[in-house]
């Protein structure tokens, strides 16, 4: 196992910088999930209010 050759080589120093990086990605993640459904709701929503625009200077 990789992790534990980590541990044999710097012990808690390793184990502590795994966890961190593992803890950065995981945040990375969810960071980019919640980003990337927040810019599809304000595009859809930028589409409909461009849609609705329009249609409102056709009828006047």
């Amino acid at each position: 196992m990789f992790v534990f050759k980590l541990l044999d080589c710097q012990k808690k120093l390793a184990f502590v910088d795994f966890w961190l990086i593992l803890a950065s990605f995981v945040v990375q993640r969810i960071i980019f999930k919640i980003f990337r459904k927040y810019i599809r709701n304000v595009h859809s929503f930028l589409v409909l209010s461009q849609a609705t625009f329009c249609q409102k200077r056709q009828a006047s």
